[in-house]
C-alpha cells in the first residue's frame, strides 16, 4: 500500500501494480484476523464502511482471475489509517442573496462550521449549520471570497473532520 487517504466516500486505499497480477483483494484487520473487503483488477480501492474519527488497518494480496489462488504474500500488520475526511466544496454560484456554498456531505457528520477566508489569511466562522449548503449573505459585487467546510460535534464544542486550508474561491457576480 502506497497511500491511505481520507474522501468523502471513505479511505482510499492505493497500492502499485505487480506485474502478473490479474486481481487483488483487499483486506480490514477485524480484531487478530483479516476480513475480505474487496476485489478488484485496479490498484486502488474505497472502503465506503468507514467511520469519522475510526482508525483502520487494510492489507492487500494479488490473486489469479478467478480469485482463487493467490499469486502473493501480504503484509501481516498492514497499514493504519484514521478516517478524517475534508469537506469538498462542489459548487459556489452567485445568487441575488449572495454566494450560495455547497458540499458533499460526509457519513457521520451530522452538522458543519463554514467559514471564510478573511484579510489576514484566517479563517473566520460564519455559520454553523446540519444542511450541506450556505447562503454568503456579506459578498460584495466583484470580490473574490474563499470558503472552507469543517465537520463538527452535535454541540460545536469539536471538530469531527479536517479542513482544506486553501479552501474554494468565487468571484461573487449575481
Amino acid at each position: 500500500i502506497s497511500k491511505l487517504e481520507s474522501t468523502a466516500e471513505g479511505v482510499k486505499i492505493t497500492w502499485g501494480k505487480v506485474g502478473g497480477a490479474e486481481r487483488y483483494r483487499i483486506y480490514l484487520k477485524s480484531g487478530n484476523s483479516w476480513k475480505v473487503i474487496g476485489n478488484t483488477t485496479e490498484n486502488s480501492f474505497v472502503y465506503t464502511g468507514a467511520e469519522t474519527g475510526t482508525t483502520y488497518t487494510f492489507t492487500v494480496r494479488c490473486f489469479d482471475a478467478e480469485n482463487k489462488v493467490g499469486t502473493s504474500t501480504y503484509s501481516n500488520t498492514g497499514w493504519s489509517h484514521k478516517y478524517n475526511p475534508v469537506p469538498r466544496i462542489s459548487a459556489l454560484t452567485s445568487e441575488a442573496g449572495g454566494i450560495k456554498i455547497t458540499w458533499d456531505p460526509i457519513k457521520g457528520v451530522e452538522k458543519y462550521r463554514v467559514y471564510v477566508k478573511n484579510a489576514s489569511g484566517g479563517w473566520t466562522k460564519l455559520t454553523d449549520t446540519t444542511a450541506n449548503e450556505y447562503v454568503y449573505t456579506g459578498a460584495k459585487l466583484g470580490e473574490t471570497y474563499t470558503f472552507t467546510v469543517r465537520g463538527i460535534t452535535p454541540d460545536g464544542k469539536g471538530y469531527t473532520t479536517t479542513y482544506s486550508n486553501t479552501g474554494w474561491s468565487h468571484k461573487y457576480y449575481p
